[in-house]
């Protein structure tokens, strides 16, 4: 194709040909795409790993879009006749630091305290560098249309960049790839974006500079991608102590299983959900004093449960007939199904044709079913973000009162009392505020600590004696007193009503564990 022959120098490309205007617009398109991506992965990273995803994702955006402001203000230091320049080397700028987001971020959270630095300085170089190329390929493309297009065409392509991105990454990226390889990934891209622009601007002075840098890049973003499983190996080493035995980032987190001579231990985005050398005191506690007080057990709702580790306990009841379990990730229930570690655990009890699996979230399932229950037991993650506070909410607990039989009863694990005292009693005076009569108790879990249910029902369940009659590890006859009783340190205290409007658990907990763990 012929080039208009008009004013140009060595670093600029002459008035641009269909062909070179159409690359320079497709850039737009693809940087749009890879900023998004990263600021995705760096905001889930944080989700992740801090477990305040609407304080880590809000943080993200805002310093993303403020750098973005500070990268396009920087770029009208640049001179007419460097911009294409500039462009190329911002997008291997921007491959770089956001290829490697995720992987340098979690390599620091396993073996450093400077996370939040760390991801404070990635967002901001990011969206520092994303705010620097639209002007600059807006001010490229001003040899080939007039600004009025220019800026509609950029902008369009940016906009509808950054929806694909919306879309693919939770359908697909995440799920399938993980972060750590997204990461890389959306890197690569930028490289070969970088090395078609290159290619073009092969007479140019920098080009055999900008050629270099580019495969350097391109080098250690495929060598992350190669050996990034060792690196994983070695950062999850470092973070859990044991041997991995399972790892796995799901669509909706990371599933890593450990194991220390004959103890397995699950964690969940790092959160430990049991030791196999305790598990069985907290399960134990968490279905038979409720199943105790309750005169039919036929139907039963569990809301969570994925290992399956309840399941064994209610199993030794054999009015059982029918379960349905909820739990949002298949990926957890799979591994307990099919890891001989697990299903020799949980009794093989997940493969139980009694059960009725639904892989679906607990509120929704809770709002649609059109069925009532003699036992629900809810048995889901702390409300320790916002994704979860819903479910230990006023208008929560109205919905599952709705679900029990007249004689029904519902049992929600509560957290622990001694390090999460203002959030153990908000969970059960929101239980009480439905109307059902409630009764707190609590167990020591070494692994967990001090930890804390509390059972509800239609009629008052402290005129009925609880009794163990089915085989357990922990549990006897003359301990039900003990469950009941609360020493003067964990004695009710104060607190608000949480509800979908105003859910103060969320603030309970955080303050509560802040004053214990850093």
């Amino acid at each position: 194709m012929n080039t208009k022959k008009t004013k140009t120098d060595n670093d600029q490309l002459p008035v641009l040909n269909r062909i070179e205007s159409i690359i320079l617009l497709g850039s737009v398109f693809v940087t749009s795409i890879c900023a998004i991506a990263y600021e995705l992965v760096i905001g889930a990273t944080g989700a992740y790993i801090a477990g305040d995803g609407v304080s880590q994702f809000a943080y993200t955006i805002g310093i993303f879009l403020s750098s973005m402001g500070l990268g396009s203000l920087f770029s009208r230091a640049i001179d007419d006749n460097r911009t294409l320049e500039a462009f190329v080397s911002s997008e291997i700028l921007i491959g770089l630091f956001g290829g490697i987001s995720h992987p340098a971020l979690y390599l620091i959270y396993a073996t450093s305290s400077s996370f939040q630095i760390a991801f404070y300085f990635f967002v901001f170089v990011v969206g520092a560098l994303t705010g620097l190329e639209i002007p600059l390929i807006t001010r490229i493309l001003s040899n080939h249309n007039p600004l009025r297009v220019n800026i509609s065409n950029v902008l369009s392509l940016d906009y509808f960049g950054a929806l694909v991105t919306a879309v693919l990454f939770p359908l697909l990226l995440l799920p399938n790839l993980g972060l750590w390889y997204s990461s890389l990934l959306f890197g690569i891209i930028n490289i070969i974006l970088a090395l078609i622009l290159i290619f073009y601007s092969r007479k140019r002075p920098w080009y055999k500079k900008s050629l270099i840098s580019s495969m350097i890049v391109l080098a250690t973003l495929i060598l992350l991608q190669i050996f990034g499983r060792y690196f994983m190996n070695y950062a999850d080493a470092k973070l859990y102590g044991d041997e991995i035995v399972f790892t796995k980032t799901s669509k909706y987190q990371k599933i890593v299983l450990t194991r220390w001579r004959s103890d397995l231990r699950l964690y969940l985005n790092g959160n430990i959900q049991f030791s196999s050398y305790d598990e069985y005191r907290y399960h134990e506690t968490l279905i038979h004093p409720l199943f105790s007080l309750l005169p039919h057990h036929e139907n039963v709702l569990v809301l969570g449960g994925g290992d399956g580790l309840a399941l064994r306990e209610i199993f030794k009841y054999k009015g059982v007939k029918k379960v349905d379990l909820v739990d949002l990730d298949p990926a957890v229930m799979n591994l307990a199904k099919t890891n001989k570690h697990l299903v020799e655990l949980n009794k093989n009890s997940l493969n139980d044709p009694r059960v009725n699996y639904h892989a679906q979230d607990a509120w929704i399932f809770v709002r649609n079913v059109q069925k009532k229950y003699d036992v629900i037991v809810v048995d889901l993650p702390d409300p320790n973000s916002e994704n979860l506070v819903k479910l230990y909410s006023l208008q929560f607990y109205h919905q599952l009162k709705n679900l029990l039989t007249r004689s029904g009863g519902i049992v929600v694990q509560s957290t622990s009392p001694y390090f999460n005292l203002r959030t153990f009693w908000c969970i059960h005076d929101t239980i009480r505020e439905t109307g059902l009569y409630t009764m707190p108790i609590h167990a020591q879990v070494p692994s967990f600590g001090d930890w804390g249910y509390v059972l509800a029902g239609r009629s008052n369940l402290d005129k009925k004696p609880i009794k163990f009659e089915v085989e357990t590890r922990y549990l006897k006859k003359g301990m039900e007193k003990g469950l009941k009783i609360f020493p003067a340190d964990l004695q009710p205290v104060d607190v608000e009503i949480s509800t979908l409007d105003k859910p103060v658990i969320l603030k309970y907990y955080n303050e509560d564990y802040k004053k214990y763990f850093k």
